[in-house]
């Protein structure tokens, strides 16, 4: 079998966008959809030629608009299952899929901003012998996918991924969320989590009006493996700058120091060294605003997961 492209996004209602999608999954070949903010009912479903659909819709508040939701679409020559996984923080949309005669856990996830994000949540669906990729919008900002600046769900995910030794994160180094407000900046929010063994992918973070104020991101998973280059760094010191800084600075304890005082040093020390490489650290890669491209144009990376 070929590679498997695989689309993740926040659709923010997915069925106005229905001839929209069945185009873009034409052009693109995609093959799955995992997507969020579906905004689906019991009355209001989606359905695409050749693709089993499966939804995991939130309960309707009466009187108030449907929103939420997640759902995947497999397209038909893949064998598949879906799997029911309960969790509180988040919404899920699950599904066993084979592909290359290896079956891998396939997950649509959303976090609403409200919502207090639960290790246990993350487990649960993370705790399984397959492969599994988990992709949506999970609300959550660090550094360690490129975001501007740290959330509290954002550090809650990164201590977890950075507790297990199985884990990493699948991102773009661009925005995937270009906010309607003027007091907000662009960010990423679309990240995909990778439990793995030897999985090689292909991200692509499309610039398209597709889907609102989300791009669509597309992780193409490799049918075989292969040596590739680690992805290039976005971020550059300026380590002249830095010494400079370094220099101008007191950071010596005084002749006959206590203990005590020997240890306060090392601590200013340490602040001084870490605040001195952040204010002279630059960002390599400037964010593009989606629409200045066609779709056929992207931003591309390309990694490997051991």
């Amino acid at each position: 079998m070929s590679n498997t492209r695989i689309l993740f996004c926040n659709c923010q209602g997915v069925t106005r966008r229905r001839l929209e999608l069945i185009d873009f999954i034409l052009q693109q070949k995609i093959d799955i959809l995992l997507l969020n903010e579906t905004h689906l009912t019991g009355q209001r479903s989606i359905n695409i030629p050749n693709y089993f659909t499966y939804t995991s819709n939130r309960p309707q508040v009466p009187g108030h608009s449907a929103g939420g939701g997640t759902a995947i679409l497999v397209h038909r020559r893949y064998t598949h299952q879906h799997v029911v996984i309960s969790t509180s923080s988040l919404e899920n949309t699950t599904v066993h899929i084979q592909v290359n005669n290896t079956v891998r856990r396939l997950v649509a996830i959303y976090k609403r901003p409200a919502n207090i994000l639960l290790p246990a949540d993350l487990t649960a669906l993370l705790d399984t012998p397959y492969n599994t990729i988990v992709a949506g919008d999970l609300n959550s900002k660090h550094q360690l996918w490129f975001s501007r600046r740290p959330n509290a769900a954002g550090s809650v995910l990164a201590h977890f991924i950075n507790s297990r030794n199985d884990l990493a994160v699948a991102a773009p180094v661009t925005p995937t969320h270009y906010p309607n407000y003027s007091n907000h900046s662009p960010d990423i929010l679309d990240i995909a989590i990778i439990k793995s063994n030897n999985i090689q992918y292909h991200l692509e973070n499309l610039s398209s009006d597709l889907f609102s104020d989300h791009t669509p991101i597309v992780l193409e998973l490799h049918s075989t493996s292969a040596s590739m280059n680690p992805p290039e760094p976005t971020h550059a010191v300026d380590w002249a700058a830095f010494q400079s800084h370094m220099d101008s600075v007191s950071h010596s304890p005084s002749s006959g120091s206590t203990t005590n005082s020997i240890d306060s040093a090392i601590k200013n020390l340490t602040t001084l060294m870490s605040n001195g490489i952040v204010c002279r650290t630059s960002s390599i890669v400037t964010p593009i605003t989606p629409g200045f491209f066609p779709k056929s144009c992207s931003l591309k990376s390309t990694s490997s997961i051991a």
